[in-house]
């Protein structure tokens, strides 16, 4: 407050200000004061001091505003100006603050903002004079944001107004600003002395330029003063950094020397004294990232000394500048009360501070115990001093570390180290330092010392107190809280007070170390990494361990496409550019990239979810990152209660592959995570996210057992805590209830752990169980040893059920002696293990005969697991088929045996004479199979390759085996025997010719096959080098090997960190067939000692090339960071290329281990410039579980010259260069403009971390790279300068155009077998008549490949054979027609059915059109496979419910199968031997018949026809007919059939009808089998209303009775059937009108039989003629809306067209205008009424109850607890309506307990409904 008290240029003297002061003090509030406050409102005295200035910040209490005003109270503290006010913003309205001013005066007023916010002008008056407010641009947030003075105001002593009004815009207040304008000297009143005093160091602003007395101190701040002739002490101005108002207003000293530098503030020397009371008190940290803070406080008030050390104050101030709260202090106002801040021996800088009344109790922070501090060195040197500084006390290190330039320690001084190596240490032994613990816990802290080129670079191991503990260098990483140097906290950890205790400390990259401290504490022993290990191995770079269950999210792994409209992941795509790559995530999968494009970062986001909420440790992994610069983002995790965590990364070039590891975060179950671009136009790479759980988890949690009642359960987790501590009493808890909608009631508790579980037996009734788990670990520290809840719920969804298999398939061929593999899947839906399951090896002449008439060749007992092998007889038919069968058995649970499934047929088998066959034939050996470059080589040895097989098992006798190779001018011949044997080493004479081999395959058995051919081989090339190492030689200098390589012994430095490793000639072998490199972590003397590891490198002794094809087969070492290399050269490291333009460097494969390869091309365009042509090819292997290092692959490269017709750069010559992975071609490319020099080829690995993978020593080290062998082939016709003559390119076209003309000419055309389709020989025509457009030679090659691609399309598309495709097509049609489509026995389901429809229709087509053998086979197969699930899958329970349905006999269910009235005909599949009592029931028109047939009764097995008719007799009336087709039994059977009293029932034949003769008086199989004798018997016991019929041939019988009635319209007067019958529907009878007679014959006997003739007398309803009512026939919507009219007795209405497929003129069209009138049934929301559809029982329901009503006059209906098994099929518009008829009783459901509310209303149904609803 420097100058407000001038006793200088001044109008007005110090006498008269004091005089003021005096008044002002004893007056309280001015006289002269002219404006009154409104009620509730107090005038602002929250003011603070800014220089000359006088701020009001503005609070709800000092104000009135209009309803428009918005109020922030209480905002965060970089809202506002002064602390504890208020913020106000409006878009229209006004408002008045309220404000004392000291001392009258002129003023000019300031508008202010906090920096973050802008306001928008308006106006203003101050004590009624106008004034215009200007805007307030946004400023930088944390500083305060000042209009320009918007006018100079005459203000009274006193209370003070001014109103703002918003007109134009959004206006932010947060204060005003007085300051008094010149040549006045003005002050404020101590009696509104200000309750924020703020100080400045100095008052000036002339930043850097003032040195020490330069500058001006605030009034009451004194400095300590410069020492005379001591440099870098006292205080000087700052360069560039702001005080807390954004002003350059502070100090600095550079004093490290042990003397205290310090700066005093006296708030009550200043003009604004202090009032007696509380003051929070603030000084503001001047942030600098190169030094801490560095100051100590003493505060005197009230007669007290505070000493606040620096740890506390640095530990608040953190890494940014803010306000640091040094403590609450009682003041009295005296002048010497001061705030004293102390720097002793480090860099410090100074700001301004601040005094905050408050009514806090006074507080000082509480010093901790003092720490033990360790340097890593004592002395002060701050030159790059290598080697030459001192260890501290106490201290060790490795040898590879140098003192530090210009960074310190945490006190400030330049004693920190340094190493660019990795796996260096030091070692701090606290008990060896001078100063021994006290045995007890302590914090243990690291100095980060802050570093744009590093990061926390270390890993940590701790010793104390006998345990051992390894803090990763990943984990170390994350705990950094900001970019500055800092104390990071490793951990609390028990010490004994021992020697042999310490802290060590080792690199993992670049790191610098200064030093660490020991801080007493009562805390428990807390580390934030596994558990402690006994061994002191540095951890490596952190990779987490994924479990299943927190598998890396599909977020980023597993999404192929990007869309920006996805359902899981968002991103703002329009801003950059986001694509995915498909080179290479963690696992193989595709990755995601981002690039920022314009100002605005891109982004991207994915909600994933986690097992449980909770504390989770989040990695990020990169697949790679920018090559030419850091990648730089934020990752965002969405925690829990609406948090947002916020993480910076940064990845250094070439980084990749890797988990960073990025701290401990509180989630929820659903976190999102977003990534976010940096915004410097460079490519982040996003790969995978994982979590780790960080407290104690129960995952798989899982409740087992069997899936019926009274089961017992058992619970099973996997417990998994990554802070290493064992599982400790988990509590759980059981719960059970006896239906879904119940509350859980608890049954059992305790403790237990993962291996231990815990289980529960379900007692009667309770039918669903649910398991809790705490997971408990053993941690001391309690905050970090309980887990959160997780359940897992088990419902008995069944109860006892057969098991069940599935996928019986049968393995092998239709030959005699051959073996066929039975297997089959397994299924239980009770949970139940398999016992010993039944098979069958079944067979018949008839592939589609049912399955009970197949004979059994074997059987036995089998499990899922054991596949069932069966040796196929000499002696079984030929033309016979084979089916594996499978009846299921379960090892408990009843029932306990399920239904036999059967395999396809395997089939027809065939007598042949079973040979040895050779399959499969190829070249191999030096020969070169790379895509489009398929040769032999001269020099090269070809080994023929085959597969021998032979289905009766019998070896190969290899030595009577003929192979024989055949030499011709073309690749269809002709051809001449040129050798025999398995090998053939092409000669000068075959260069240019075709090669091929025969085998004539020989079994041990003595058994010779046919000759097989293999395909044809241009000789196009020459070995001209090669090694397949097939010797011994331990090391680059054995004499074997030197004959052809030369070994490196020069040193590499590479990589980050840079690292140096020497190739030496110790490190290569030969052994075993290979030659290997292997890579040490050594230091080998014999080549110096500057290096820490070793591996190999080698080339070749002779040059060759520099065209040609060059291969290797490798096999990585396993080990991340190595560049493992097979390459070519024209250079070794002693002879250079002599001319730049000659040079060129071919690495077709720079290895990175697991998956990656990288080909590169190296060329110089000029004198001093290098080119570079690189691609990453990724991934290779197989991903998560085949690497690179698990097996050996082939690696090639192929040069050729440039076609000199075309610049090098051009289309044309975009192939010159290609690259091979298992002859699979990968890159395709342009070489380099010249003709190259010869060179050399190189193996080789170097130490590469950074560009090769993610360097882990230990597994480097040790690590073997292998080759199986090296070849160089030349192309013959081309020379090594660069001239090519394309001879074999033209040999190859010639002979391609030479087979197709011949295929032509040869060819076939049709749809028979051999024959080819005309399509196919177009496009052959059409390539051949391309390929004799290509001229020139060079382009000849190509055009050769491509017509050969035609040949062999045209090769395969010969007509097959169509015999077994006819066969199967002949069977499925018979099947077909014996299949329908439906839920009723026998049928199958729609979508086999369809399947079967649609397959066979496409194998006709085929059979028609002609097809290869593949397709026909292949159709077969599909055709056989839709016959057998289509058989497989035919409905076993319900009834029958339409025509043609074979009826399985022994396949009926236990308790008997219905044949629906409806059906007319179907048959039945009768055994040999009857399984089991069988009974089933066949509906006629009006009777029924039962068919029983005791159990073991035999037959003659046969599929019988029966049938259901009314047929003419000859003089009688036909009731009901049934026919079973004579079936011959060997015992008897009976058949009851129904009939009506007058009946009688006979034998029917040819339309006549006899009587049975043999009639029994007891209706009894023994009654029967008495009167029995011999030969065809039948017998009758006839009853009233039914006869039994006992017979052993089961034939035809006819119900019928000597009336042949004469129908008669009833010809009602109210009919609007026009012919005389009302379908169902009759108009009543006129009141005392005689009652009809009820003449139908079907009723009798039938549940309904007394309410329909009920009904038909009263005249409510008809039949559907005279004599039959048909009451199991459904009910239409129409017939039930008569009847429901009817029986109201309801007018009928004149039809209105109301429905849409309702016609006026239909008989029920005036019947539905009535009933729905009467609002009881109403049309669908289309329009229509589907009259003439059935109407369901559930629209019954509602029908009901809505004539109900009407009938009655009531609405209050009451309900029913709906207890149907099938509650849930009822619909939920229903559901109310079946409750509300159940319980007017006019309702009942089915005999089976269910309500079928989906099922049809009979007949019968609506009239017992319709009695109940009128009777």
């Amino acid at each position: 407050m420097e100058g407000i008290l001038k006793k200088t240029a001044r109008k007005y003297c110090s006498i008269a200000v004091l005089l003021v002061l005096l008044l002002n003090l004893f007056a309280g509030i001015p006289a002269a004061a002219a404006i009154e406050l409104p009620d509730g409102v107090t005038a602002s005295s929250l003011t603070m001091q800014d220089g000359e200035s006088i701020i009001y910040g503005f609070k709800k209490a000092n104000v009135t505003t209009d309803a428009n005003w918005q109020v922030v109270e209480n905002p965060a503290r970089n809202e506002v100006i002064v602390e504890g006010t208020d913020r106000f913003w409006t878009n229209s309205g006004t408002m008045t603050m309220y404000f004392n001013v000291a001392q009258a005066g002129q003023y000019e007023i300031s508008l202010g903002a906090a920096g973050q916010f802008e306001s928008a002008p308006c106006s203003a008056s101050v004590n009624g004079t106008e004034a215009a407010v200007p805007a307030i641009a946004k400023g930088t947030a944390n500083q305060p944001n000042w209009s320009s003075a918007f006018g100079t105001f005459e203000l009274e002593a006193g209370v003070n107004q001014i109103t703002f009004t918003a007109n134009n815009g959004t206006v932010r207040l947060s204060a005003i600003k007085l300051t008094p304008s010149d040549g006045e000297e003005i002050s404020p009143s101590p009696a509104v002395s200000p309750e924020v005093l703020r100080m400045d160091v100095r008052t000036d602003d002339l930043g850097s330029t003032a040195g020490y007395g330069d500058y001006t101190l605030g009034t009451g701040v004194t400095v300590s003063q410069p020492q005379e002739g001591v440099s870098n002490t006292g205080w000087s101005g700052n360069t560039g950094m702001n005080n807390s108002q954004g002003q350059k207003r502070t100090i600095f000293t550079n004093n490290t020397a042990e003397n205290a530098e310090w700066v005093q503030f006296n708030p009550n020397k200043t003009a604004t004294p202090l009032k007696t009371g509380n003051y929070n008190v603030y000084f503001w940290y001047v942030q600098n990232s190169a030094n801490p803070m560095n100051l100590s406080a003493e505060v005197s008030a009230s007669g007290q000394k505070y000493q606040i050390e620096k740890s506390i104050l640095t530990e608040a101030g953190g890494g940014s500048a803010k306000w640091v709260k040094v403590g609450t202090f009682a003041f009295n106002g005296n002048e010497d009360e001061y705030l004293k801040l102390i720097s002793q021996g480090a860099k410090a800088r100074v700001g301004d501070v601040k005094f905050e009344k408050t009514e806090d109790a006074a507080w000082t922070p509480t010093p901790a115990p003092s720490p033990l501090r360790m340097d890593v060195r004592s002395d002060d040197r701050t030159e790059e001093n290598g080697d030459a500084f001192i260890l501290s006390k106490g201290v060790t290190a490795s040898e590879n570390w140098s003192g530090n330039s210009g960074l310190s320690n945490s006190e400030g001084r330049p004693r920190t180290i340094y190493t660019t190596y990795i796996d260096q240490w030091v070692q701090f032994n606290p008990n060896q330092s001078g100063t021994v613990l006290a045995p007890g816990n302590y914090d243990v802290y690291l100095w980060y010392v802050y570093a744009s080129d590093t990061s926390l670079s270390l890993s940590a191991e701790i010793s104390a107190n006998g345990q051992k503990y390894e803090l990763s260098s990943g984990l170390l990483q994350g705990m950094p809280s900001g970019s500055y140097s800092q104390w990071v906290k490793i951990g609390t950890f028990s010490f004994d007070g021992s020697e042999e205790e310490y802290v060590k400390l080792t690199s993992s990259a670049k790191a610098r170390v200064a030093d660490i401290k020991f801080q007493k504490t009562d805390a428990p022993i807390w580390v934030p990494s596994p558990t402690p290990t006994p061994s002191p191995t540095p951890t490596p770079s952190p990779s987490p361990v994924i479990e299943p269950d927190f598998d890396i999210s599909t977020a980023f792994k597993y999404f192929d496409s990007w869309t920006s409209n996805h359902d899981s992941v968002k991103s703002n795509q329009d801003v950059g550019s986001i694509g995915t790559s498909t080179t290479g995530g963690a696992y193989g999968a595709k990755h995601f990239w981002m690039q920022q494009s314009g100002g605005e970062p891109v982004w991207m986001s994915a909600d994933i979810t986690l097992p449980v909420s909770g504390l989770y440790r989040f990695y990020f992994h990169l697949p790679f990152a920018n090559e030419n610069g850091d990648t730089n983002g934020t990752i965002t995790l969405s925690g829990k209660n609406g948090e947002q965590h916020e993480i910076p990364f940064s990845f250094a070039s070439g980084a990749k592959l890797q988990w960073n590891d990025l701290g401990v975060f509180d989630l929820d179950e659903i976190t999102t995570v977003t990534v976010t671009s940096a915004t410097d136009g460079k490519q982040i790479r996003i790969d995978a996210v994982a979590f780790e759980p960080a407290l104690p988890v129960a995952s798989n949690l899982k409740i087992t057992g069997n899936n019926r009642p009274e089961a017992t359960l058992t619970a099973s987790y996997r417990y998994v805590d990554i802070n290493g501590f064992e599982e400790k009493d988990s509590a759980y808890k059981w719960y059970v209830k006896t239906k879904e909608s119940e509350p859980w009631k608890q049954v059992a508790e305790g403790t237990t752990t993962d291996k231990a579980g815990s289980s529960y037996t379900l007692k009667a009734g309770e039918m669903f169980a649910k398991f809790e788990i705490i997971p408990k670990s053993a941690n001391s520290d309690i905050t970090m040893a309980q887990g959160s809840l997780t359940s897992a719920v088990f419902a008995v969804t069944s109860g006892e059920a057969a098991p069940v298999v599935k996928e019986v398939a049968v393995d092998g061929v239709a030959y005699h002696q051959s073996n066929l593999t039975g297997t089959y899947v397994y299924e239980d839906l009770n949970n139940d293990a398999e016992g010993q399951s039944r098979y069958q090896w079944i067979t018949s002449t008839d592939s589609a005969a049912s399955f009970d008439t197949w004979t059994v060749l074997e059987s036995g007992t089998c499990t899922a697991d054991m596949p069932v092998v069966y040796n196929v007889p000499i002696s079984l038919p030929e033309g016979s088929y084979i089916r594996f069968a499978v009846t299921p058995v379960s090892a408990e649970g009843t029932p306990n045996t399920g239904k036999t499934v059967y395999s396809a047929p395997v089939g027809p088998f065939k007598k042949v004479d079973i040979k040895p066959e050779a399959k499969n034939l190829t070249v191999g050996g030096q020969t070169v199979a790379a895509e489009g470059l398929t040769g032999l080589a001269i020099n090269g040895k070809a080994e023929a390759g085959y597969t021998y097989t032979n289905l009766l098992g019998s070896q190969e006798d290899t030595a009577a085996t003929q192979i024989k190779w055949y030499r011709g001018d073309s690749q269809s011949g002709p051809w001449t025997e040129i050798a025999s044997g398995r090998e053939y080493t092409p000669s000068d004479t075959d260069g240019g010719k075709f090669i091929k081999f025969s085998v004539t395959p020989a079994a041990k058995d003595g058994k010779i096959g046919e000759a097989a051919e293999s395909e044809a081989f241009l000789v196009r090339w020459r070995l001209a080098f090669h090694d397949e190492f097939e010797y011994e030689a331990q090391d680059g200098n054995a004499a074997s090997f030197t004959e052809k390589w030369v070994s490196d012994s020069r040193m590499t430095v590479l990589g980050t960190p840079a690292t140096p490793c020497m190739r030496i000639p110790e490190n290569v072998s030969v052994s075993d067939g290979t030659f290997k490199i292997t890579t040490r972590n050594e230091t080998n003397p014999k080549y110096g000692t500057g290096h820490q590891w070793t591996t190999g490198s080698v080339w070749t002794k002779e040059r060759m090339g520099p065209y040609g094809y060059y291969e290797s087969s490798m096999k990585y070492a396993k080990a991340g960071g190595l560049n493992e290399s097979f390459w070519w050269m024209t250079q070794d490291p002693y002879n250079p290329t002599k001319d730049y333009d000659k040079f060129m460097e071919l690495d077709f494969c720079e290895g990175h281990y697991p998956y990656e390869l990288k080909s590169n091309l190296h060329y110089n365009p000029s004198p001093d410039k290098g080119q570079m042509a690189s691609i990453t090819h990724y991934p290779f292997g197989n991903p998560g579980t085949e690497t690179l290092g698990d097996n050996f692959n082939k690696i090639s490269g192929y040069i050729k010259p440039n076609d000199t017709r075309y610049g090098w750069e051009d289309a044309e010559n975009s192939n010159t260069y290609q690259i091979f992975f298992n002859d699979e071609q990968i890159r395709s490319t342009k070489s380099i403009p010249t003709v190259p020099d010869d060179g050399v080829i190189y193996m080789s690995i170097a130490v590469y971390p950074g560009w090769a993978g993610n360097f882990i020593p230990s597994e480097a080290n040790g690590s073997v790279l292998e080759y199986e062998y090296v070849r160089y082939y030349e192309e013959l016709g081309v020379s090594a300068n660069g001239t090519n003559s394309y001879e074999m390119d033209i040999i190859a076209f010639n002979s391609a155009v030479k087979e197709a003309e011949e295929l032509l000419q040869n060819a076939v055309i049709g749809t028979e077998t051999g024959m080819y389709p005309a399509t196919a020989k177009d496009a052959l025509q059409a390539a051949l008549q391309i390929a004799k457009k290509v001229t020139n030679h060079a382009d000849k090659g190509v055009a050769a490949n491509e017509l050969n691609k035609a040949i062999q399309s045209f090769e395969n598309s010969e007509i097959g054979d169509k015999t077994a495709l006819a066969a199967v097509v002949t069977t499925a049609k018979r099947v077909l027609a014996s299949l329908s489509a439906g839920e009723g026995y026998g049928q199958c389901p729609e979508t086999y059915y369809n399947t079967l429809k649609t397959t066979l229709e496409r194998a006709e087509k085929i059979l028609k059109d002609g097809a290869n053998q593949t397709l026909l086979d292949r159709q077969a197969a599909a055709l056989q496979k839709a016959m057998d699930e289509a058989g497989n899958n035919k409905n076993t329970s319900g009834s029958v419910v339409s025509n043609n349905v074979i009826i399985e006999v022994n396949a009926i269910p236990s308790n008997g199968l219905t044949v629906e009235r409806g059906v007319k005909n179907g048959a039945l599949d009768v055994p040999e031997t009857i399984q089991g009592a069988k009974k089933l029931t066949i509906y006629g028109s009006s009777t029924s018949a039962v068919l029983y047939i005791p159990s073991e009764t035999t037959a003659t097995a046969g599929e019988y026809a029966y049938t259901i008719s009314k047929p003419a007799l000859s003089g009688h009336n036909a009731v009901d007919a049934y026919s079973f087709g004579n079936i011959p039994f060997g015992g008897l059977v009976k058949l009851t059939i129904s009939k009506t009293s007058g009946d009688k029932v006979g034998i029917l034949n040819a339309g006549n009808v006899s009587e049975i003769s043999v009639k029994l008086t007891e209706d009894s199989f023994a009654a029967a089998e008495a009167q029995y004798t011999s030969g065809d018997f039948t017998a009758v016991y006839e009853g009233s209303n039914s006869v039994s019929i006992y017979t052993n041939k089961l034939g035809s019988y006819a119900v019928y009775n000597d009336t042949v009635p004469t129908p008669t319209p009833t010809g009602n007067s109210g009919n609007n059937n026009n012919s005389g019958w009302t379908p169902g529907v009759i108009v009543p009878p006129a009141k005392g009108s005689p009652k009809p007679e009820v003449k139908f014959t079907d009723i009798t006997g039938h549940w309904a039989e007394n309410e329909i003739r009920e009904l038909a007398k009263d005249g409510v309803i008809n039949g559907k003629s005279e004599t039959e009512y048909a009451p199991e026939d459904s009910m239409s919507r129409a017939e039930f809306a008569a009847l429901i009219r009817r029986a109201l007795g309801l007018n009928a209405s004149l039809y209105r067209g109301g429905f849409g497929d309702v016609a006026s003129n239909a008989w029920y069209a005036n019947e539905i205008q009535a009933i729905a009138d009467a609002n009881i049934m109403n049309g669908d929301a289309d329009g229509s009424f589907r009259p003439n559809d059935s109407i369901s029982r559930e629209e019954m329901a509602k029908v009901l109850v809505n004539a109900y009503k009407i009938k009655t006059g009531t609405s209050e209906i009451g309900s029913a607890e709906l207890s149907y098994t099938d509650n849930a099929e009822i619909a939920v518009w229903a559901a109310e309506y079946v409750s509300q008829a159940g319980e007017l009783g006019l309702i009942k459901g089915m005999d089976d307990g269910s309500f079928a509310p989906k099922s049809s209303m009979t007949r019968a149904q609506g009239a017992a409904v319709i009695y109940r609803l009128v009777k």
